[in-house]
């Protein structure tokens, strides 16, 4: 065969790699994890013989295929392709761009079902192009950037970083990589992103060394706080040895990395300061602020190494460890350096006060005092101490101090100056704190001089503030149970501890056993001679027995005695206590006894409901500036018919307490609707205004509790007429409720969520009184069709329609004849307003000769409701109205009869039945008509003043025209003699 020509083998080559590209895009799709691994590499290979417009089209699939990836680094360098394509191609390819951010909307959250790719990438012949082409990287950093999508950023850096050979770029590309995983990782609370970020730094830290230093001094900061957290949970008493001894070890090698770390900074900085000098404009500007962080680092570093001296120092000592002494003079010496560099001691004196406001430098000050506190004399630690005793200290330090102080002296033995201080300054909101390491110490030091008045004190103060738990993990020297009535105390807590432990093993034979050890230890905590301070604590640790044994009543009583010894937030803490106690009081199953054991039981709940209000009242007027008296308020808004607007006030004021401030709104707003619920008039109005108000700078909350509040938002809003707000709140209550049904179970196939029957009826009833208030009349009816008849909500959607025709001229009598049809339509029996309605828009529709919306079922509809109410007015007359303009002028009459034999003389419905009586008369009989005419005046003393009196004033004006004399051939013929005149009376 002849040989193919080469124009013809470039175009099969660019034809087979076409199809090549094609078939890898399709198979990017597969479910199958390495056929879609195989399709991105080959993907990544072929786009390069291809056009350059393929380029984005490539890195589109491939964005797509790593966003949906279930492993996190995959799928955040997937939605970085994405990101890039709306950064850099949404004018060259909008509509790319465009489906780019729908995926990156689809997969902003980790999928979690599916087979991940990630081992299947690693080498690379089969890595796929993970990363954004490098012409376009700051870009798509800008774009990231402005959004706050940090995470992304450092995806899309560690992507380039991958592609970036060695040499200047790498270097910047890591120094600028680690200064945002550093930023990054100050920022993270949460424990298990910021772990997953931490093994990406350290991983990071080993893979590229040059430029990491920022990145590293996170990583051993936040060593050196885990370490920390254990250091000081042995100084409160928690924690093993072996715990202790790991912690102090890690100190010793935060101590060496720190050191090495800042002598690394300090070349560096010396470097960029050289190159600074060196160069001019922005080169020199670039390398001064390069020196700047590094000298940062430098200064950083030296500070941590030196607490992580103080507390290996202070761990070394508790352990028993000879040489804790020495490691403490180390960081004597390395805080010096940081208060003056380039001295290794400093005397107290000598130091500069000005720069106490400075965070780091306040810091030094304090670290030195507590190192003084093991090495040195008392006197130069409290040296050290009043440095920091001034208001222009720095804030985060000077709140402190008071815990440090008490720590100072524990650390130096002086246990009764502990004591002395605690008295003096543990009322303060350091008080837990400090009494917590003071019991600590004490109970591991039972024999030391004021030990034993130490541990009386401190425990008192720690039961008083409900801190039960953490005493129970106190661990105590042998021999600190036995004496005193604090060590008695501290035993009744570990007592009730074990019996709650043993209550939640279920084993409750056990745990009674317990109480009653914990009842017997608080009687030597309660006698004569016991200090109040320890008395208190011991009265409030008996209500906490007696609540855990069952007796909340007698729990109660201890509570409130507990409290007339205490002061402040521990008084209203203790009262708040006493009131949970007489409420599962309360709660408790009665006698179940004789009628007279009943009736004593009913009683003494009775007496229990009125101690609480008068607890709850008396914690509001003693104590209005506890969070106490914040709690107490919204059980009052929560327990009160029409709760006051004061507590209300009270529960929505900027001075609440931060964490009390969402269950004190949640209660407000409770309250508020529930005076909406109660009131009438403008009180309705405006506690439906203020309660819209409260809730408007607030989302919504979560689960039912979320979804009760959209709804009450939305009758609120309805019941002011504000459509707008009634709009947001039934598409934000729609919208949650078809995310919780859909969340709660999988709808069947080809199906959408199902919302529950009595929401759905009652969003219909919603979306009825929203289209009444914007008078779509049409879309109001077709909602309220939609409502099931049955449902309570049919009545509160055709309110709202009736109420609309009514203030709404414009509606003519066809639309009033078909709403209320539809009313009707979805009640059991027919409403008497309703049917009313009905029954005159037929009979105006009859008179103006249009045609009838169901003139059969409006008569039924008025004969049924006048079943239920026999001696309706409005129904009686609607009745007879319908009938004079159908011709049935007998039946109108004798309903005619009926009202005025019911309603007295000047009665609206008295002069409205005779003004349909004459206008029937006088069609026959016009002088007849004139004389009832004149016997309403005299009878009603003139027409009224309702709706009736134009119509008798119309039949005045025009039987007045009448001419005098009405004999011979004017009147009118005969009737047969069994006929009956229009108001019923036989001729």
């Amino acid at each position: 065969a002849p040989a193919t020509p080469t124009s013809n083998a470039k175009i099969d080559s660019a034809a087979k790699s076409t199809t090549t590209a094609l078939e890898a895009m399709r198979d990017a799709r597969s479910e199958d994890p390495k056929r879609r691994a195989a399709a991105l590499a080959t993907l990544a290979r072929v786009r390069r013989s291809l056009p350059i417009w393929f380029e984005p089209w490539a890195r589109f699939v491939t964005g797509a295929a790593l966003a949906s990836d279930t492993d996190q680094t995959v799928h955040d360098r997937g939605l970085v392709l994405l990101s890039s394509l709306i950064a850099c191609d949404s004018v060259n390819q909008p509509l790319l761009a465009a489906r780019a951010a729908v995926l990156l909307r689809q997969w902003a959250q980790l999928p979690v079902q599916g087979n991940s790719i990630a081992a299947l990438i690693v080498a690379p012949p089969s890595r796929p192009d993970v990363a954004v082409p490098k012409e376009l990287s700051d870009a798509t950093v800008t774009w990231l950037e402005s959004r706050g999508s940090t995470d992304l950023v450092i995806a899309h850096l560690a992507a380039q970083l991958d592609n970036e050979p060695e040499g200047d770029g790498r270097s910047a590309l890591v120094s600028r990589l680690a200064s945002i995983m550093a930023a990054r990782l100050e920022r993270e609370d949460d424990e298990s992103r910021r772990n997953a970020l931490m093994a990406r730094a350290m991983a990071l830290v080993k893979r590229f060394d040059a430029g990491s230093e920022p990145l590293r001094l996170v990583i051993l900061r936040a060593q050196h706080r885990a370490a920390q957290r254990t250091a000081e949970d042995r100084r409160a008493g928690r924690g093993t040895d072996e715990e202790c001894e790991a912690a102090r070890q890690q100190f010793e090698s935060l101590i060496r990395e720190f050191g090495v770390l800042a002598a690394r900074s300090d070349r560096a900085k010396t470097a960029s300061s050289r190159d600074a000098s060196a160069q001019v404009g922005i080169a020199a500007e670039q390398a001064a602020l390069r020196a700047n962080r590094e000298e940062e680092t430098v200064r950083n570093a030296q500070f941590f190494r030196a607490w992580a001296g103080y507390y290996s120092a202070w761990l070394a000592r508790e352990l028993g460890h000879p040489d804790w002494r020495e490691r403490g003079q180390d960081s004597m010496g390395w805080f010096a350096q940081l208060i003056e560099p380039g001295k290794a001691a400093i005397d107290p004196g000598d130091v500069s006060v000005d720069l106490r406001s400075n965070e780091g430098f306040a810091s030094s000050i304090l670290g030195s005092a507590l190192a003084a506190s093991l090495v040195q004399t008392g006197a130069t630690a409290d040296a050290w101490f009043a440095l920091l005793a001034s208001p222009g200290t720095h804030s985060s330090v000077r709140t402190k101090l008071p815990a440090w102080r008490i720590a100072s002296y524990l650390d130096r033995g002086e246990l009764e100056t502990a004591l002395t201080f605690l008295r003096s300054e543990g009322d303060g909101s350091q008080g837990v704190g400090m009494s917590l390491i003071a019991a600590a110490r004490a109970g591991r030091k039972p024999d030391a001089p004021g030990a034993a008045e130490l541990l009386t004190e401190a425990v008192g103060r720690l039961v008083a503030a409900g801190k039960l738990r953490e005493l129970s993990l106190i661990s105590l020297a042998p021999g600190a149970e036995e004496s005193g009535s604090g060590a008695q105390l501290f035993a009744a807590v570990r007592a009730a501890a074990d019996a709650n432990r043993l209550k939640d093993e279920g084993k409750s034979v056990e745990a009674a056993a317990a109480w009653q050890r914990a009842a017997d230890r608080i009687v030597g905590a309660i006698g004569p001679g016991v200090s109040p301070t320890v008395s208190a604590g011991a009265r409030a640790l008996n209500g906490y027995v007696l609540r855990g044994a069952g007796r909340p009543a007698e729990a109660a009583d201890a509570f409130l005695q507990a409290a007339k010894e205490m002061q402040g937030d521990r008084a209203g803490d203790t009262r708040w206590l006493a009131v949970l106690c007489l409420e599962e009081a309360i709660r408790a199953p009665s006698s179940k006894g004789s009628t007279a054991a009943t009736a004593g039981a009913g009683e003494a709940t009775e007496s229990m409901a009125t101690r609480v209000s008068a607890t709850v009242d008396a914690i509001i007027t003693d104590l209005p500036d506890t969070s106490a008296a914040v709690r107490a308020r919204a059980w009052r808004v929560l327990h009160t018919d029409v709760p006051a607007i004061a507590d209300i006030d009270a529960l929505l004021s900027d001075t609440v307490a931060v964490e009390l401030a969402p269950a004190a709104r949640r209660a407000a707003l409770d309250g508020l609707y529930r005076r909406f619920r109660s009131l009438t008039g403008d009180e309705r109005r405006a506690a439906a205004r203020r309660a819209l108000a409260a809730g408007d700078d607030v989302a919504a909350g979560g689960s039912e509790e979320g979804t009760l509040e959209l709804r009450r938002r939305l009758e609120l809003a309805i019941a002011l007429d504000d459509r707008m707000r009634a709009s947001d709140s039934l598409v934000a209550l729609e919208a949650r409720l078809l995310v919780d049904s859909a969340a709660a179970a999988t709808p069947p196939s080809g199906s959408a969520a199902v919302i529950d029957s009595a929401l759905a009826a009652e969003l219909a009833a919603r979306r009825t009184q929203i289209a009444a208030l914007d008078g779509r009349m049409d879309d109001a009816l077709t909602a309220l069709l939609a409502i099931e008849p049955g449902s309570p909500w049919v009545r509160v959607a055709a309110q709202s329609v009736m109420g609309a025709v009514l203030r709404n001229p414009a509606c003519g009598a066809a639309v009033r004849a078909a709403v209320a049809k539809a009313v009707i339509s979805g009640q059991e029996t027919a409403g008497a307003a309703e049917a009313a309605m009905w029954m005159r828009a037929e009979a105006e529709l009859l008179r103006e000769g249009k045609p009838a919306i169901d003139r059969t079922g409006a008569e039924r509809a008025g004969s049924s409701a006048l079943a239920s109410t026999p001696k309706s007015a409005a129904l009686l007359l609607a009745s007879a109205d319908l009938r004079v303009a159908s011709g049935d002028a007998s039946g109108a009459a004798a309903l005619l009869r009926q009202v005025l034999s019911a309603n007295a003389a000047g009665t609206e419905p008295w002069f409205e039945a005779k003004a349909m009586q004459i206008e029937s008369i006088a069609s026959t009989d016009q002088p007849r008509a004139r004389s009832l005419l004149e016997q309403v005046r005299q009878l009603g003393n003139g027409f009224g003043e309702g709706a009736a009196s134009a119509r008798l004033a119309a039949l005045d004006v025009r039987l007045a025209k009448l001419p005098s004399d009405t004999s011979s051939t004017e009147r009118p013929a005969q009737r047969p003699a069994n006929a009956t005149t229009p108001n019923g009376d036989r001729r």
